[in-house]
């Protein structure tokens, strides 16, 4: 019984581990929202001359544009030279542009910046879904798999508590500092067993799995479904010709689009923004961390509760709370503009209406 703990804890390292650099993407998600409200600040003097309203537009949606275009061309980069050596490469791009940003003096300089930012991150995030998924077992994967999304949130968390508080320089150097020292600990990592099975190096791939599972007969076994996987050949017309696989793809990609329209990434980026515009009585730095809090312990509820109740309710439960939250956010702002008092209670709705959208989108 000990020794098969002991490598399932040897999994749950390696996945904690390759997610560090999943943890920095969260870092780039949430860098924006405390940014945002210094590069406005009259009495900040970041770039010359001010941003204006339309390079906010740009700073905010470049990172997306960019990572919706390159996330497909990465995975053929991971497949050619390897999960792990994408992660460390992408860890040294980022480190290297995030201390880049601290010579920024120009609004067009951020936007590059934040290209690069949304295309590493981008791969930084799907090759440690593929990493994570290829060294564990099958009993374990989902709740392996889970560590990406809370270790995002913890990425943004850690930029709502500290972002507010450093300023713009030393916010920019604690990030290459962070980003820096969780690149050391991937580096001791093995490469991933399906990698190395697919360049040929067969018995490298076994002892890595071997490494992990502890079995011999479990990695033969898993040998066996690699061999399966890379000598099946799909045929895509056929893909689509079948009536079932073509529903699923079909609801798959409008799933994945619609989760991306949802508006969450607004709410992440412009999270103190809107908490400096609505003047509640909490201050905006304070009501950050709340959120993000929120965030991260939702992100690990998730991992609880998904097998024990199942997709589909969770996911109404949680598409319901964000459009709750959402709709009350929507109410402040248009009784605001209508003039009307935001005094007491009402003067919380927005906290609750951004808990309740970040809480329900982390959740589901």
């Amino acid at each position: 019984m000990f020794e098969k703990h002991k490598f399932l804890i040897r999994q749950y390292a390696a996945v904690l581990t390759v997610n560090l650099s999943t943890a920095c993407a969260g870092i780039g998600l949430g860098w924006i929202s405390p940014v945002l409200v210094k590069l406005m600040d009259e009495n900040e003097d970041i770039l010359s001359p001010r941003i204006s309203e339309v390079e906010i537009s740009w700073l905010v949606s470049t990172s997306y544009l960019v990572a919706f275009l390159t996330n497909y061309p990465w995975g053929i980069v991971m497949d050619y030279f390897g999960r792990k050596t994408c992660i460390v490469f992408g860890m040294c791009l980022t480190m290297t542009v995030k201390f880049m940003l601290t010579f920024a003096t120009k609004a067009w300089m951020l936007v590059v910046e934040r290209a690069f930012s949304g295309t590493l991150s981008g791969m930084l995030i799907c090759a440690s879904v593929a990493y994570s998924a290829e060294i564990s077992s099958k009993e374990i994967r989902g709740s392996l798999l889970s560590f990406i999304n809370i270790n995002i949130s913890l990425g943004t968390l850690m930029m709502f508590c500290f972002g507010p508080y450093l300023n713009y320089f030393h916010l920019n150097i604690a990030i290459t500092c962070t980003v820096a020292l969780c690149t050391v600990p991937i580096l001791f990592l093995p490469e991933s067993p399906y990698y190395l099975f697919s360049k040929g190096r067969i018995e490298e791939s076994k002892k890595v799995l071997i490494y992990f599972h502890g079995s011999e007969y479990e990695a033969t076994e898993e040998i066996e479904q690699y061999n399966l996987a890379l000598n099946s050949k799909v045929n895509c017309l056929e893909i689509f010709k079948n009536k079932m696989l073509y529903k699923s793809l079909t609801i798959a990609v409008l799933f994945a689009l619609l989760v991306n329209l949802i508006g969450q990434s607004i709410v992440i980026n412009y999270l103190q923004s809107i908490l400096e515009i609505t003047h509640t009585n909490i201050k905006s730095e304070l009501a950050s961390v709340i959120v993000g809090v929120i965030q991260f312990v939702a992100g690990i509820l998730a991992a609880l509760v998904t097998d024990k109740v199942g997709r589909k309710p969770l996911l109404i439960v949680t598409l319901a709370g964000t459009a709750a939250g959402f709709t009350g956010l929507g109410t402040f702002f248009k009784l605001k503009e209508l003039g009307y008092s935001t005094e007491g209670w009402i003067n919380y709705l927005p906290l609750f209406s951004l808990v309740a959208v970040l809480f329900s989108y982390s959740t589901g």
